[in-house]
């Protein structure tokens, strides 16, 4: 299979709330940063709004450090996704990839980066809200497809955010 590459500018998504998908995790295994080694995972969302320019839905990405410490990252993000914080019970195991295919709103930031250009930023990840509706998303991940399609409206309950 032919991987295609070229010199094209980035889209980033505007900044603002929106529907979105988990449509990826990623296991990135272990990353030397300027902390030392830390076992990160990526997070892969895809918002209800698509490029004028691709016509493709606007992605958004995050990466975490693979812990559910109380002060980690992964595991505030998760806990307001829920809606809910993590029992005892939760917190000895938790599969990540029950994420895949999970709906959410997310509030996205745009930060300058160094180099010049905007990154969007995913800065609160929220269960869906009561107006939410699904939408149809796509992606191709490493080991098999995930899709999702627009049923009848969607009034979201505790079942809804299935971790």
């Amino acid at each position: 299979m032919a991987i295609i590459v070229s010199d094209s500018s980035f889209e980033p998504c505007p900044a603002g709330m929106f529907d979105g998908v988990c449509v990826d995790v990623i296991d990135r295994g272990i990353e030397t940063t300027q902390f030392g080694e830390r076992h990160a995972i990526r997070f892969l969302w895809q918002v209800n709004l698509k490029s004028e320019e691709t016509g493709k839905r606007f992605q958004l990405r995050q990466d975490y450090t693979a812990s559910l410490n109380e002060k980690a990252n992964l595991r505030k993000m998760l806990e307001s996704w829920r809606g809910k914080r993590f029992t005892g019970k939760e917190l000895e195991a938790f599969d990540v990839e029950l994420c895949v295919g999970t709906f959410c709103q997310i509030q996205v930031m745009h930060k300058e980066m160094s180099k010049g250009g905007i990154w969007a930023s995913p800065s609160v990840i929220l269960p869906p809200g009561a107006n939410f509706e699904k939408f149809d998303y796509e992606y191709e991940r490493v080991a098999e497809a995930v899709t999702g399609s627009k049923d009848d409206p969607f009034v979201a309950t505790d079942e809804d955010v299935p971790f």
